[in-house]
């Protein structure tokens, strides 16, 4: 990873511990995706045949939400948050592959209405192929990486201390270790279902 990249990635974590302990105003989120796009992973791991796309699969996130700015006319927000992504390929029983990622997020939020896009960087360790069978000799742990995300949502709700949204994300990232025999773009577009309390989009009276 570039020092750029490390460096990025270290402020993240930083405010992941600091933000928490200093908001007063802090809002909370819970978030679920289903991604889909990516290189095929057997495509890097020596083709076994698994049915796996690299950017695919259901993802859990939740965190922590800092309001920033607020006006009549538009509010902004930073959105940390962590989960875990997997994927699997169960069509036979003696043959299975499961592709694992926990995500760390940080992204800008600028909200109009009812309408919400944010963009931020995202960095995916933990990294796992489980594998067992005809797929067992693509089990391994991969290096962790760093990319890049891109939200637009519709926010529903009654009040605004509860709001659920419905959008679309964008993650752009590309898995790279030593053990593939070429590079796993896992660019890919999700679904994405969330819920976000309090502090998030209060505005003032």
């Amino acid at each position: 990873m570039k020092e750029r990249e490390r460096k990025t990635m270290k402020l993240i974590l930083l405010l992941l511990i600091i933000v928490p302990l200093r908001s007063h105003a802090l809002g909370s989120f819970a978030s679920a995706s289903l991604g889909l796009g990516g290189d095929r992973l057997s495509d890097s791991t020596g083709g076994q045949g698994y049915n796996i796309q690299a950017g695919s699969g259901i993802s859990i996130l939740g965190g922590v939400v800092i309001p920033t700015f607020n006006t009549e006319d538009f509010q902004t927000s930073f959105q940390l948050g962590t989960g875990l992504m997997i994927q699997s390929d169960f069509r036979e029983s003696a043959n299975q592959a499961t592709w694992i990622r926990i995500p760390l997020e940080s992204m800008f939020y600028i909200r109009k209405n009812t309408f919400r896009f944010g963009a931020g960087p995202i960095y995916h360790i933990g990294n796992q192929i489980s594998a067992k069978g005809s797929y067992a000799s693509a089990e391994r742990h991969i290096e962790n990486a760093f990319g890049w995300t891109s939200s637009a949502e519709v926010l529903m709700g009654w009040n605004e201390e509860f709001l659920m949204g419905i959008g679309i994300k964008y993650n752009s990232i590309k898995y790279k270790d030593s053990s593939f025999s070429k590079d796993a773009d896992g660019s890919a577009f999700l679904l994405t279902l969330s819920g976000n309390w309090n502090g998030q989009f209060a505005t003032e009276n």
